[in-house]
Order: C-alpha cells, then sequence, then structure tokens
C-alpha cells in the first residue's frame, strides 16, 4: 500500500498547482508560476503542520480512490 500511495504523491502535490493552472488560462507565465508555488507552498504548510485530513480531502477523486485516508495519513 506504501508504494501505491508514495508513486501517487506527485498526484497530491499536483492538487495545490492544478487550481491555479485551471484558474489562469490566457494569464503570463510569470503570474502560473507564481499561482503554482502558491499551491505547492500551501500542500507543505499543510504537510508541516500534520493537515492530513485536509490534503487528503482537497485531493482529486482518483487519488481518493487509490487508498485510505487512514493509510495515507500512516504514509506521512
Amino acid at each position: 500500500m506504501k508504494a501505491k500511495i508514495a508513486a501517487l504523491l506527485p498526484i497530491v502535490l499536483l492538487v495545490g498547482c492544478a487550481p491555479a493552472f485551471l484558474f489562469t488560462r490566457g494569464c503570463s507565465a510569470s503570474k502560473t508560476k507564481a499561482l503554482a508555488e502558491g499551491g505547492v507552498t500551501r500542500f507543505h504548510a499543510q504537510l508541516d503542520a500534520e493537515q492530513y485530513h485536509e490534503i487528503y480531502a482537497q485531493a482529486s477523486p482518483e487519488f481518493q480512490n487509490s487508498g485510505s485516508e487512514a493509510d495515507l495519513t500512516k504514509f506521512f
């Protein structure tokens, strides 16, 4: 199970970045980059604060279907 969650960790990182990309169509690359970096910063802040429930709740359905919230919490 850990290997499956580890393989999906990049998807978790994208959870913070995806909204930035979706809402920035037509924006300059620098604005898009800044928004994406903000998402990554938010993810790391949640990870550092052990806000695993929030990370899981904000993840895509595909990520949530890959394992339980308890498994993700154990992994982190």
